[in-house]
């Protein structure tokens, strides 16, 4: 790259990252986190977060 005059890009281990993305989900997939996040007492965006980390 660096022969080609192009820039060698950062590593993706080494980038800051937001902790924000939207996901387009099924409204029945959405509908089923909303009542499971209900039913566990804790936000929506737990209940995703956590089903992402497994």
């Amino acid at each position: 790259m660096l022969e080609n005059g192009e820039e060698i890009p950062v590593p993706i281990s080494s980038r800051n990252y937001s902790g924000k993305f939207m996901v387009r989900i099924p409204p029945e997939v959405h509908r089923h986190l909303a009542l499971e996040a209900i039913e566990a007492g804790v936000s929506l965006n737990r209940i995703a977060s956590a089903k992402l980390a497994h």
